[in-house]
């Protein structure tokens, strides 16, 4: 065995034995904890029953609060009601066990997997440590620990909020190990069935430090790998635009030069690769549309806003003092619990100079595309600006967001509510589907599949 893992294995068991003693909730402090849940849900949202009816949640809560007699681990109070919340199919309620699992526990596996809600459904992908196991890249596995690959999946994804099974199921591959240990306990061994070359064979891994393993990755020359923006020029006039995350940081200065680049090595076709990314801030989607879409524009036709104490909170913490806007002002004095319809009237402009862009545009999305990310998709394919190829985004074109984060009284778990129901631009009263590719494609395939119609049109 790898001398390092042996070490980390004794540093895994030494930390299990000096933990501390595990945080339990009595029942008084669990139906307080829900019932603030609940209370939250139905103050901050505009709709949390639009798709799972109240009587239907209700009868839910009333039987999960039946069960419970005895003091539930925190671990135990989330198995029990995240899949309460995932009826709700709003991804942007979520109950945030991360942060306090990471807080208790430092082992990890450090291995990259894919799951997926159709066979084959966990597929060991590859190995993001210095530490050797027996699993080839791209192994499907059959079950961890015997449990079979595809109960773990749909546990995972009953747990996890998401408009979509297969984008919960993409989501909780990024934690597997987390997932496993909250579900059945797996902690430290893993045994795997897997399929190989059309044979069945089963190893054993174990999970390590995630501090040691830290130390061990580290390299300089990953740095570039945390950019949100970066612009490759291909042969044949291309140009290839990866936006990560639509985050502030860099990205005005980035949208001005790529374009200047763009336009002095007179570049035709602009493939902007927007899959796995989850979303970020609409308003730099704005500033990438002013520079590539023909007429003014807008990304939302209209917004349903839902006014809350907490909101309002949220503003004030914001503002820091500050003095308010008059705008502002208006809304602090508004009625908790009223709702606003605004319709979106604003047309932003396109960006007239030298380095407005006006050749082709490729869009490549998959279900991992996701709240602004696929908001931008949208726009683009509303104003037939350009092919978008891929998946259907994991984002909705009618859809909740703009968060507001609380916390429940006992567990102390934060809560994230949607506040807003956003209807994109061209999005419909029953138009609760994402973006939807002018060509199908799959993740991994979408840029070749690009690259071939470029080769073609020539």
């Amino acid at each position: 065995m790898n001398k390092y893992l042996i070490i980390l294995i004794i540093l895994g068991f030494s930390k299990i034995a000096t933990a501390q003693k595990v945080e339990k909730l009595t029942p008084h402090e669990i139906y307080e904890d829900i019932d603030s849940l609940v209370s939250y849900l139905e103050k901050i949202h505009p709709d949390p029953y639009g798709k799972y009816s109240k009587l239907e949640f209700y009868n839910d809560l009333n039987q999960l609060k039946n069960k419970i007699k005895i003091d539930y681990t925190i671990r135990d109070f989330y198995i029990k009601i995240a899949p309460l919340l995932t009826k709700l199919m709003d991804g942007h309620i979520d109950l945030k066990i991360k942060n306090y699992y990471n807080k208790n526990n430092s082992l990890v596996f450090p291995y990259v997997f894919k799951l997926s809600t159709k066979k084959p459904y966990i597929i060991y992908l590859k190995n993001q440590s210095k530490f050797n196991n027996p699993l080839h890249d791209n192994t499907e596995i059959l079950s961890i620990n015997e449990i079979p690959s595809k109960k773990i999946v749909q546990d995972i994804i009953n747990i996890i909020t998401g408009e979509n099974k297969e984008f919960r199921a993409e989501f909780g591959a990024k934690d597997l190990h987390m997932y496993l240990d909250l579900l059945y306990g797996f902690k430290y061994k893993y045994k795997f069935s897997y399929v190989w070359n059309g044979k069945k064979y089963s190893t054993q891994l174990l999970s390590v430090d995630k501090n040691e393993i830290g130390i061990l990755q580290k390299k300089p020359s990953l740095e570039k790998q945390f950019k949100n923006y970066t612009l490759s020029l291909q042969s044949d006039n291309i140009g290839i635009i990866d936006i990560k995350s639509f985050e502030w940081n860099n990205a005005k200065s980035f949208i001005d030069s790529t374009f200047k680049i763009i336009k002095e090595k007179n570049i035709q076709n602009v493939i902007i690769n927007l899959i796995d990314n989850t979303g970020g801030d609409s308003d730099v989607g704005d500033e990438f549309l002013k520079y590539i879409l023909d007429i003014p524009f807008k990304q939302y036709d209209k917004v349903i806003s839902k006014n809350s104490y907490y909101v309002k909170q949220r503003l004030i913490n914001q503002l820091s003092g500050k003095v308010p806007t008059e705008e502002q002002i208006n809304f602090l004095k508004k009625r908790n619990g009223s709702i606003d319809t605004f319709l979106l009237d604003k047309i932003d402009p396109i960006i007239e100079n030298d380095y407005h862009y006006k050749g082709k545009i490729f869009v490549l999305v998959n279900k991992q595309t996701y709240s602004s990310a696929a908001d931008f998709a949208q726009c683009i394919k509303y104003y037939n600006r350009g092919i978008i190829v891929g998946e259907e985004t994991g984002g909705l074109i009618k859809s909740y967001g703009d968060i507001v984060t609380v916390k429940l009284p006992n567990s102390k778990l934060d809560l994230t509510v949607s506040s807003k129901l956003y209807y994109n631009v061209g999005a419909k009263d029953d138009s609760w589907e994402g973006v939807i590719p002018n060509i199908i494609s799959t993740k991994n395939n979408a840029l070749n599949k690009v690259l071939q119609i470029i080769k073609k049109s020539k």
